[in-house]
């Protein structure tokens, strides 16, 4: 059933306690009587003096500030700025008639990044203040989840022998179990080879070479090896690794997660030579074949099935992974509580490799019975009869859900910010309502068929900040309606360089991306362009996908300085300038996919 976004956010609002500040009676009477029934608990003041009294007073409960800037005794932006003194992190909404840019660099420099013009309109208001308690909500979601990962961060390190490597296996951590187990100090393991713990004779067999090359290939690879210890004991570990990706999926480094398994090891030689042992009967075989079942299962979460995908046998763990009642599961068909990320054919790519007897690992996507998802990190080990035959597989799985979710709230995070960051660049601008919305996804369409499909993602949410700079830009030259002069048209040119300047030091792909973005929009194939006057192959592609994107929506919008244009009116322009102002690949692509484009126009119309 569809959900009204708006009505959930507006739900979270409920959780809130605000504290709101307005000298003019009559204003504050009515938004505070609005606001009253959709809150937790509201707070009132007439004055700067006499909120920020308040807020010290009750500072462990208020969640959002809402306040005017011209007040008696103490103004909105000196009341704000002692607050942020007190509680950097608490969100405060501007509400006031001015657009002098003297009060928005104010209230940039105080940290305040909310703001609603008068006169307040409710519903904008409301729909401000229920966005930022969703956030405050996420933020506390995500603080409990980083919670969780400290304490299972805490559970691996108690339990595993843990180090994490760069991308050409020097160590880089290493946690006080594997110090302790090995005798090796962590001053002397960093910087050191992985291999620098190996047994030699594994390294002179070439087992850590091909361990090492298998892992580059698959990014994630497991066995049995044999390590030394300082004092030269043999150590056997069950060692699992696997890459750590960066935005890009492109690997910065690895993880090495190791269970002493040398007990096990030697349990399982003593149970194979009792079992050989030809007077030993077949009731005493059986008793031992069940404690060593019994010893695997203590470690792991694991199933096995037939090779028709019926599973025949789960253990505890698994079950309760997957939220079944007690052996229920047994009997159902393993395809079908599991979903393969690579498409349709990867469970015949599965069945393939096990076909060809081959252990086959993957990061596998599980449905428990109530249809959560449960993401395992799953190993598919044939097993063979006396024919060398497969009769069997056992599937061994590791369970990396809350690794998985913590990864989505924080990208998703990160989202919300960065288009946040553009909706204010859209409000001060005075662009169209849903500009930015509709150029980030002309952008990806224009993307997804220039050959730039795993860029997708990262130009759609880059291209919102395309015009950040303007952020710098004066209010008598942003907001003109009429034709700016000579020198004010130079001016507003230069917010393509700051915001380049803003990004260009990032590490992030995602704002990298935007300073590109931000400093090649305005450049023309020709050369004729803005700021640098680059031409061809020279603009950077993501700033040529934006140009038409920027383009074809600033075109076909009102602005404070011309009326939209008819649609044939811009399609002649961009004919005309193929090759001019734009690449003219992308604009016969453009044109193939102008049926995607125009519905993208529709659904978001202002």
């Amino acid at each position: 059933m569809s959900t009204n976004p708006l009505k959930e956010a507006v739900l979270q609002l409920k959780t809130m306690t605000v504290l709101y500040v307005e000298d003019e009676l009559s204003a504050r009477e009515e938004i505070a009587y609005f606001l009253d029934s959709k809150v937790n608990k509201l707070y009132q003041a007439k004055d700067g003096a006499e909120g920020l009294a308040l807020f010290k007073e009750h500072q462990d409960e208020i969640d959002i500030v809402i306040t005017d800037i011209q007040m008696p005794n103490m103004n909105g932006l000196e009341m704000a700025k002692q607050i942020k003194a007190l509680d950097m992190d608490v969100p405060i909404i501007i509400t006031s008639a001015f657009n002098d840019s003297e009060y928005l660099f104010k209230a940039i420099e105080i940290g305040i990044s909310h703001y609603v013009t008068k006169p307040v309109d409710l519903m904008h208001l409301v729909q401000k203040s229920a966005k930022i308690a969703q956030n405050l909500n996420l933020k506390k979601t995500l603080l409990r989840t980083q919670k969780s990962l400290e304490h299972y961060q805490q559970a691996i390190d108690e339990r595993m022998l843990l180090t994490k490597c760069d991308k050409d296996g020097l160590i880089t951590y290493v946690n006080e179990k594997l110090s302790l187990m090995t005798g090796y100090s962590e001053e002397v393991l960093i910087g050191k080879n992985e291999q620098f713990l190996w047994n030699e004779l594994e390294i002179n067999d070439g087992k850590y070479n091909e361990f090492f090359q298998r892992l580059e290939e698959e990014q994630y690879y497991q066995d049995v090896v044999m390590y030394s210890t300082k004092e030269g004991a043999s150590l056997i570990v069950d060692l699992t690794a696997f890459a750590i990706l960066d935005e890009k999926n492109k690997v910065e480094g690895y993880i090495f997660i190791r269970n002493d398994i040398t007990e096990l090891i030697n349990y399982r030689k003593l149970l194979e030579s009792r079992l050989n042992i030809n007077k030993q009967d077949l009731r005493e075989k059986i008793h031992f074949l069940s404690e060593y079942q019994k010893a695997l299962d203590l470690g792991t979460a694991l199933c096995r099935m037939d090779i028709t995908g019926k599973i025949t046998y789960a253990n505890s763990t698994f079950i309760n992974l997957l939220g079944f009642d007690g052996q229920d599961i047994v009997g159902n068909n393993y395809f079908q509580v599991c979903e393969f990320g690579s498409g349709s054919n990867s469970v015949d790519i599965l069945k393939q490799n096990i076909y060809e007897k081959k252990v086959y690992n993957a990061s596998v996507l599980h449905r428990s019975i109530k249809g959560k998802q449960v993401h395992l990190s799953s190993a598919y080990i044939p097993i063979f009869d006396v024919h060398h035959e497969i009769i069997e597989i056992v599937c061994i799985h590791h369970d990396l859900t809350e690794i998985v979710e913590l990864n989505r709230e924080i990208h998703d995070t990160q989202r919300e910010l960065i288009y946040t960051l553009g909706e204010v660049t859209e409000n001060r601008s005075n662009e169209t309502g849903n500009h930015i919305k509709r150029v980030a996804e002309y952008a990806a369409i224009l993307a997804k068929y220039s050959g730039y499909e795993k860029d997708i993602d990262i130009i759609k949410i880059a291209s919102t900040m395309h015009d950040i700079g303007k952020i710098a830009i004066e209010d008598n030259i942003l907001k003109k309606p009429g034709k700016l002069t000579g020198d004010e048209f130079e001016r507003m040119k230069e917010h393509s360089i700051i915001g380049y300047q803003m990004f260009k030091n990032s590490k992030r792909p995602i704002l990298q991306a935007a300073a590109f973005i931000a400093k090649d929009h305005h450049e023309k194939w020709d050369g004729s362009g803005y700021p640098e006057g680059l031409k061809a192959e020279e603009i950077h592609p993501y700033g040529r996908i934006v140009a038409i994107a920027d383009v074809f929506d600033a075109l076909g919008s009102d602005r404070v300085y011309k009326k939209a244009w008819e649609e044939e009116r811009i399609y002649a322009l961009f004919k005309e300038e193929s090759g001019k102002h734009f690449d003219p690949k992308m604009i016969d692509i453009f044109f193939e996919h102008l049926d995607e484009i125009l519905e993208i126009k529709k659904q978001y119309i202002d």
